[in-house]
């Protein structure tokens, strides 16, 4: 019990805390790359559909990008579980009909990207291609509920009027702009990632790509311009506390926000100059210094309820060291898959 609130006691840890925070924060910033590709190429995928423009060639990657951030996706989260799995299974029981349903409905949007990319000139392809999309959507403002749910235990008691399992936090005033912060900045990342996969292309061909490059970074501009609105609305959001936090309540938080204006103005100046290389690193040094601010809201909610340093240590090294060596074998079969497919896909067009 903390602050008149039951909360279930958390598991000991095998090893000290930081590993695991370190690994989730990680983890999570590959995972977003993935998913920011995987969401925003097929939100602009369907946007051109709409606009009766071709699919774009990099739009065939889609259904292996849902594999990959799949994939990518379970080490996070099991780290999440890890350190909060106490708060997170408290919610995920709380919303159960919705949070299970996410594995069968997204197994229907990776079989709808498939029959989008082979059905692509047909009426079932652009079929498809919605469903593929509004599922995409669903899952990602599921995932909002259960992570804003996690952090508000004084929302639990919704359960005693509720206990079907099908609660979704709606009443947190910063569940809508976190989440379009999420689907905007997706538009935003694969934006640039059009750019830098024509930018590739054009390096090792002929072929003039540059109104493709341009187009990319000009969707990355704009929709890192909403993006700026959607963070000052997220951050007026926040609850007062935490909110204060980051405006000189906590200096490394104030730091960190600072630091999050500086290299998105530089990005955004980058990407109207046309800069594919100082665009794609001054976004990956802004992705990083986002997701550290998204843990500093995490703790910042969760200041009166648990502090994750406090938690129990039982030593037991082995799993530590058995998933490292797992993930950095799986890290280097991810270069490897992807140096194929890239090969494989000259290699088709060249034919």
């Amino acid at each position: 019990m903390a602050n008149g609130l039951v909360i279930p006691a958390p598991d000991a840890l095998s090893v000290h805390w930081m590993w695991f925070q370190g690994l989730l924060l990680l983890t999570f910033v590959l995972h977003l790359l993935l998913m920011n590709f995987m969401l925003g190429g097929s939100l602009i995928a369907l946007w051109r559909r709409i606009q009766g423009q071709p699919m774009a060639p990099e739009s065939k990657g889609l259904p292996t990008l849902i594999a990959l951030t799949v994939n990518l996706g379970v080490p996070p989260l099991l780290f999440m579980q890890v350190l909060f799995g106490h708060l997170l299974y408290s919610s995920s029981v709380l919303m159960a009909v919705y949070w299970i349903s996410v594995v069968p409905v997204l197994i229907v949007a990776y079989y709808a990207a498939y029959v989008f990319v082979h059905k692509t000139d047909s009426p079932l392809g652009t079929v498809a291609l919605v469903l593929n999309s509004l599922i995409l959507l669903v899952i990602g403002f599921l995932f909002t509920s259960n992570m804003t749910f996690m952090l508000q235990p004084e929302a639990w008691a919704a359960y005693s009027d509720n206990p079907g399992g099908t609660l979704l936090h709606l009443g947190d005033p910063s569940i809508y702009p976190r989440y379009l912060h999420f689907v905007i900045g997706a538009v935003a990342v694969a934006g640039l990632g059009s750019a830098i996969y024509h930018a590739v292309r054009q390096h090792r061909s002929r072929t003039d790509y540059r109104p493709l490059i341009k187009g990319g970074l000009s969707t990355f501009a704009y929709a890192t311009m909403v993006q700026i609105i959607i963070g000052l609305w997220f951050l007026m959001a926040l609850p007062k506390p935490v909110m204060m936090l980051f405006m000189g309540g906590n200096m490394l938080y104030t730091v960190f926000l600072m630091l999050g204006i500086i290299l998105t103005v530089v990005t955004l100046v980058a990407a109207l100059k046309e800069k594919v290389g100082l665009t794609t690193v001054s976004l990956l040094a802004t992705m990083v210094v986002m997701v550290f601010m998204r843990d500093f809201v995490r703790t910042g909610y969760l200041a009166e309820v648990m502090d994750v340093s406090a938690l129990p240590v039982q030593p037991q090294l082995s799993p530590l060291i058995a998933f490292l060596a797992v993930f950095v074998l799986g890290l280097g079969v991810l270069y490897w898959m992807i140096v194929r497919l890239w090969h494989a896909e000259e290699q088709g067009g060249a034919s």
